[in-house]
């Protein structure tokens, strides 16, 4: 088959033209976004911060430095005076633990607290959780959850990406969803698979206006409990409830991580690695290291 002058240029023109849009595209991904990003740490760094501080900073901070002009780094956490954990969980109670694991991972700001020092009694006293470890410890969360918009300067950011310090991160923080929150103030990003009936916590990619609205939710647990008339309600269940309360959108992203206590011991996540798309051979890796099965 023979091509006429005019159609060899025209074919060569739909191909450059499509090199061009390709290129600009990729170009366009990887220009570096003029949004500022605070990640923001939280939880009880004594108990496995050592364990998981690395990925958290490839998985998430170096993640957004790529793409961001500013990503700034702060971490909250209580400490224990004991220096020991205290747990209802089988070979972990009575554990010793470092409180200088929370300098592991250099910070913008770090705030402290002694877990012995904070006041949070009446709200475990009128809680609506179904046992006595249910009561203390999503209260503890709360009450740090309360304080991070108090130590930490929010306002000055145009996205908040929030993490429990005890989390081994594998999989990449999700760009687009933190670009997502830039522009979209009531949208909060939590992950799929650990919702049970409510949505997931401890993970948020959000606004500074919608992490304020879901870190204050402590302000009306009790009020929330005792709506409830003596029944209980979880962690995730009421974190369900508090951003409907406050009008905000939840969306999942994708974002996968592992909860690990103390004793290198996992949560029931290691189970789910698989469904949601990490290989065969990490998630051995990972069962050999915190001896899942």
């Amino acid at each position: 088959m023979k091509f006429t002058i005019k159609q060899i240029v025209l074919v060569i023109l739909v191909v450059v033209l499509v090199r061009v849009i390709i290129i600009s595209r990729k170009e366009g991904f990887s220009q570096v976004s003029d949004k500022k990003v605070c990640v923001i740490l939280f939880g009880f760094a004594p108990r496995s911060f050592k364990h998981v501080h690395k990925t958290i900073k490839s998985r998430i901070i170096d993640v957004l430095r790529k793409k961001f002009s500013k990503v700034s780094v702060y971490h909250y956490s209580l400490l224990s005076k004991k220096g020991l954990i205290e747990s209802n969980r089988p070979g972990e109670n009575g554990m010793p633990i470092n409180n200088d694991d929370v300098k592991l991972l250099p910070v913008d700001k770090m705030v402290t607290e002694y877990q012995e020092d904070i006041d949070i009694q009446d709200y475990v006293d009128k809680s609506c959780g179904r046992n006595e470890n249910h009561k203390i410890n999503p209260v503890r969360q709360f009450y740090q959850e309360s304080m991070l918009q108090k130590v930490f300067p929010v306002d000055d950011y145009d996205a908040c990406v929030a993490v429990t310090n005890d989390s081994y991160c594998l999989k990449d923080v999700n760009i687009q969803h933190v670009l997502d929150v830039c522009y979209n103030d009531n949208i909060i990003y939590t992950t799929t698979y650990n919702k049970y009936h409510g949505l997931a916590n401890g993970f948020y990619i959000c606004s500074p206006y919608a992490f304020k609205k879901v870190t204050n939710r402590i302000n009306y647990y009790k009020e929330r409990c005792k709506m409830l008339n003596g029944g209980v309600e979880n962690p995730e269940a009421f974190l369900k409830y508090s951003v409907e309360r406050d009008g905000l959108k939840n969306k999942d992203t994708d974002f996968f991580y592992l909860k690990i206590r103390a004793n290198k011991k996992n949560t029931d996540y290691i189970k789910l690695m698989e469904e949601n798309g990490i290989s065969k051979k990490t998630a051995d890796e990972m069962r050999a290291m915190f001896r899942g099965k």
